[in-house]
């Protein structure tokens, strides 16, 4: 992972939650198109995202987002904890 890339989940964390409905709804887009990198999901995971994304969970215009993000982490752990070797 870049510099460039670990210091992007840095700053969305300070983006999640916020005031701005339009804001948060890119942010959580972004965080959802980055969540597919491995080791970008892990930065995201490590510094503390996730809580923040289930406190939101009940706003209706980011419910999709976010719940699709989690339904897609968890697949990715799945699938990690079932590889084999």
């Amino acid at each position: 992972m870049l510099q460039n890339e670990a210091a992007i989940v840095d700053k969305l964390y300070k983006l999640v939650p916020c005031d701005n409905e339009d804001l948060l709804n890119i942010t959580l887009r972004l965080l959802l198109n980055l969540s597919f990198d491995a080791d970008i999901r892990n930065k995201i995971i490590k510094v503390g995202m996730m809580p923040r994304l289930v406190s939101i969970l009940g706003m209706f215009l980011t419910a999709q987002y976010i719940s699709f993000f989690l339904f897609t982490n968890f697949l990715f752990v799945f699938a990690d904890v079932m590889a084999p070797g």
